[in-house]
């Protein structure tokens, strides 16, 4: 018996061909954003930035005396940490991500005194690089794909610190965007965590900080600074310093043992797409304020 389309006139065979066709095409064949899917040749740093000979001075950036040295091993068993997104696998196809990591051991440098430390580091700056190809000059380079600087800033009482966004910008997204689509949507997430040994003789290695910021609807090649309404939300993310490592009697044995990971997650269309898969656990603004005043007492 002859299949069934063999008794099908040859011109409905090819129409109903050409539509299977175009079916696919609309499927898979749309066409992306020009400084979008900037896959090859990535390359990602974090670079810690140190910070200014003007504000590395005890009169401007203030001290951490003995006494804090004493409270950071109770302050840190309370846990501060900022907000934190988990998103369904079912959305990760949407997405590009990157991450990098730094470690050191001299988050502090030496004060005047004994036990007395200063801030080492502003901040802390992230880049991707991406191999772009000019069809125009038929030559391909190495390009700054996006960038993401934070500065660490102490409280007036110089007890605690904050993480806060001075200049992100992405000219090249990793993530796919649909031709016409210049908007892209960025969550960067940041831990902090910290290595010491207590007075005690203990052993400590704990997160000091996790923090998630939000950038929705960032213009491609356009950079955001502090003042603009993007980042401006995102000030005041405050955290205890950095403990050290004392000996028996409270005197400082090194410079802050720590490591900074970042990760950078971009979306098309992040709020629609992703959001009914997060999950969002606040700050909780409660225990920072009885944090500072526990330290100021």
């Amino acid at each position: 018996m002859k299949p069934y389309y063999s008794y099908l006139p040859f011109s409905i065979l090819v129409k109903k061909g050409s539509i299977l066709f175009l079916s696919i095409v609309l499927l898979v064949g749309c066409r992306a954003y020009k400084n979008s899917y900037a896959v090859k040749g990535e390359e990602v740093e974090l670079i810690l930035l140190k910070a200014e000979d003007s504000l590395v001075t005890e009169e401007n950036q203030g001290l951490m005396t003995p006494i804090f040295g004493l409270l950071i091993p109770q302050v840190i068993k309370w846990g501060v940490s900022g907000t934190k997104t988990l998103i369904h696998k079912e959305a990760q196809k949407y997405t590009a991500s990157y991450a990098e990591s730094r470690s050191g051991n001299d988050f502090y440098i030496p004060g005047s005194g004994e036990n007395i430390l200063l801030p080492k580091y502003r901040g802390f700056e992230l880049r991707r690089y991406a191999r772009i190809s000019h069809k125009e000059e038929n030559t391909t380079t190495s390009e700054l794909a996006s960038n993401f600087i934070f500065h660490f800033d102490l409280n007036p009482e110089k007890t605690f610190m904050s993480l806060n966004p001075t200049e992100v910008a992405v000219y090249f997204a990793k993530a796919k965007l649909n031709q016409g689509d210049e908007n892209l949507d960025v969550l960067l997430t940041v831990r902090l965590v910290s290595t010491w040994v207590d007075a005690g003789q203990s052993f400590n290695k704990k997160e000091i900080a996790s923090f998630e910021y939000r950038f929705s609807n960032m213009e491609i090649g356009n950079p955001y600074d502090e003042n603009s309404p993007m980042l401006a939300k995102h000030q005041n993310n405050w955290f205890p310093l950095l403990p050290v490592s004392v000996d028996r009697h409270n005197k400082v044995r090194d410079y802050g043992y720590f490591d900074i990971h970042v990760t950078v997650v971009e979306t098309d269309d992040f709020g629609k797409r992703l959001e009914k898969y997060s999950t969002t656990i606040s700050t909780n603004s409660d225990l920072i304020e009885a944090l500072l005043n526990r330290l100021v007492e």
